[in-house]
């Protein structure tokens, strides 16, 4: 299902249903992986006055608020701006997402640092450490001039292998 699909059926389900706390709820991320940001956060308004105490909702909300904050964070440079765009998916919960974002641009900069970071924290996201950890030997394969980065990356997907996407690389 297109996320456009998923809109205009919660879209319906909150019409037919406006006291319906997780119908809202479930709109927060849809509209925020579009970018909707006013929509999202009007659904979050909503979601969190029918459910002022839900955990779920609360989670749901600090998502969106993390996810708007990095939307503002200033870029410098096109592998930034994918990196940006994809790490707010991942956020979202949709690192598959994140994966469409990147796959055009590490065809034109297959080495660069905040692609290759950003596609590696999409495959722990998806718990595929086994994908994280080859692509950045391949890289590193591909980068010998930057060998002390893809090293560093390498031995914290290696601690990270229990935790979340969050450990990989620093940037």
């Amino acid at each position: 299902m297109q996320l456009h699909d998923a809109q205009k059926q919660l879209e319906e389900l909150v019409k037919l249903q406006p006291n319906f706390a997780y119908g809202w709820n479930l709109l927060i991320p849809v509209y925020a992986r579009q970018q909707k940001w006013a929509e999202a956060e009007h659904a979050a308004d909503k979601a969190k006055s029918l459910g002022p105490t839900d955990p779920v909702i609360a989670h749901s909300i600090k998502r969106l608020n993390q996810a708007l904050a990095l939307s503002k964070t200033a870029v410098d440079g096109e592998a930034e701006t994918y990196a940006r765009e994809a790490q707010i998916q991942i956020l979202l919960g949709a690192p598959e997402a994140a994966r469409r974002i990147l796959d055009p641009a590490m065809q034109w900069m297959p080495t660069a640092v905040p692609l290759v970071m950003t596609y590696a924290r999409s495959y722990v996201a998806d718990k595929r450490f086994d994908l994280a950890e080859a692509l950045l030997l391949r890289t590193a394969e591909l980068d010998p001039n930057h060998k002390s980065t893809w090293s560093q990356a390498l031995a914290n997907l290696q601690a990270a292998r229990p935790q979340t996407a969050s450990a990989i690389g620093a940037e």
